[in-house]
């Protein structure tokens, strides 16, 4: 009775360090396929040249304008873009959902702008277009919501009120904070229109 017993008990225990070495590794695993999506602010002309490789996504607002507007004036437009960066060995990342806020000068509230897509590649170039250079729109933040391909939930926030961007995981429904940067001092020169532009 006493062997059954000590037999019980080890048995117990090695299920229990298995189960906490397939955690272990796979807690490793999630961390090496990692994938960080951050972004950055560019100025670009509004209608863009794109190639196979590149994806513009337009909220509503941007929609509607674009729409209602002549394409020769278009052609002449600049915008301010967020260019979406991809840091990470995995090759891609599934379920991706953005969500925009702007608040623009005539609207009492802000507007809440949310794009998705089923996957994002690593080689590609995603940009999405806030407003004309010259509209009065405040960019206040961005998020991006996606999984790995190890099906672990991610999540990317840009504050631009408070410069701040954070990553979190997503597990259990529990969010933990694993990166965060201020973004005070940023600044980029843009050469592209024969002079310099700083923003």
């Amino acid at each position: 009775m006493v062997a059954l017993t000590i037999s019980t008990i080890q048995v117990s225990n090695s299920r229990k360090d298995l189960l906490e070495q397939i955690n272990h590794d796979k807690e490793i695993q999630n961390k090496e396929n990692r994938v960080f999506l951050t972004s950055k602010s560019v100025h670009k002309p509004f209608l863009m040249p794109i190639d196979e490789f590149t994806t513009i996504h337009l909220h509503d607002r941007l929609r509607m304008f674009v729409e209602h507007n002549p394409k020769e004036e278009l052609e002449g437009m600049r915008a301010h873009f967020i260019n979406i960066l991809y840091y990470g060995k995995s090759e891609s990342v599934l379920d991706v959902e953005f969500t925009l806020v702007l608040k623009y000068e005539d609207d009492e509230g802000d507007f809440v702008a949310k794009m998705f897509r089923t996957g994002l590649n690593k080689e590609e170039k995603v940009y999405i277009p806030l407003s004309p250079i010259k509209a009065n729109v405040q960019f206040k933040s961005l998020k991006i919501r996606y999984k790995t391909l190890f099906d672990e939930q991610m999540i990317f926030v840009s504050n631009q009120i408070e410069n701040k961007e954070k990553h979190y995981v997503i597990k259990d429904g529990k969010y933990k904070k694993i990166k965060e940067r201020d973004m005070n001092y940023e600044f980029q020169l843009n050469t592209e229109l024969g002079e310099d532009h700083i923003y």
